[in-house]
């Protein structure tokens, strides 16, 4: 088979735990560029926040972000596909989540948004100083998400999180019985909550079409549960070492972790050695 497209998760996979791209993964990546592929991240993180990630690498492709909620295109500063999370189900999964007493970060067009800061939150602001100010994501305070929801903003995501996984399990046990949405774990104490049908796959799936590329002409690399539907669907699947049990199941082939040259070693067995 001929590669044509790589398709790259971020957090866990293109990034070290430092949230770092390793030297080694720039490098082979240069060389995949070189060959004539095209480089795409499909991400669960906002354009905001994957925009110096995107920049580093000197991307000339969109970026898939929030799980396939959109596609978004930097050169124009637009999203290109989309189909956000309804407003009034918004509202439903808010007023449920209050209940339980979890987080919640609310994605809207251009911002990450939020109420109150967690760990999660107090550690987004933090690296996002460390950026330039062109790159530098934006992430904002609301007094409240229903007064913002209601003047019919777009809602990309929603993220819920709570310190203790069996509150947060109970919580999208009940949003799930009342609120028709994709729900996916990208961390071990975090959910995404997009519109439904949305999936790092069906938009990788469709973005490839739009160039002329069959899914099994791609690789796809990636560590979590919300990885899997773009590793079994892609014509070669690669989880990371450090990756989740489901993950390395919907896998072809299992690489190193994102600490190590998991993505170099991998690129250059199945595509740069080829």
């Amino acid at each position: 088979m001929t590669y044509k497209i790589v398709a790259l998760d971020l957090d866990g996979t293109l990034l070290n735990s430092q949230h770092i791209i390793r030297s080694d993964t720039v490098d082979a990546l240069e060389q995949v560029r070189e060959r004539g592929l095209k480089i795409v991240i499909v991400t669960g993180r906002h354009h905001v926040a994957a925009h110096a990630y995107h920049d580093q690498l000197k991307l000339d492709t969109p970026i898939i972000c929030c799980n396939g909620a959109y596609v978004f295109n930097y050169d124009k500063s637009e999203a290109i596909a989309a189909t956000p999370l309804e407003p009034e189900k918004a509202l439903r999964l808010l007023e449920i989540s209050r209940t339980y007493k979890v987080h919640n970060f609310v994605y809207l067009k251009d911002a990450m948004t939020f109420e109150t800061e967690d760990e999660h939150v107090r550690n987004l602001l933090a690296w996002s100083h460390t950026l330039p100010e062109r790159v530098r994501p934006v992430i904002r305070h609301l007094r409240n998400f229903e007064e913002e929801i209601e003047q019919g903003p777009t809602i990309w995501k929603i993220v819920v999180s709570h310190p203790d996984p069996s509150v947060l399990s109970a919580c999208i046990s009940h949003m799930k019985e009342a609120v028709c949405a994709s729900y996916e774990w990208s961390w071990h104490n975090l959910v995404d909550i997009v519109r439904a049908g949305n999936s790092k796959g069906a938009r990788l799936a469709e973005w490839t079409r739009s160039q002329g590329v069959d899914l099994a002409q791609v690789v796809a690399i990636g560590d979590n549960d919300n990885d899997i539907s773009m590793l079994s669907q892609a014509g070669l699947g690669i989880a990371m070492g450090n990756a989740t049990a489901g993950a390395k199941a919907a896998a072809g082939f299992v690489t190193g972790g994102n600490d190590g040259d998991g993505i170099a070693s991998a690129l250059r067995r199945f595509v740069l050695e080829r």
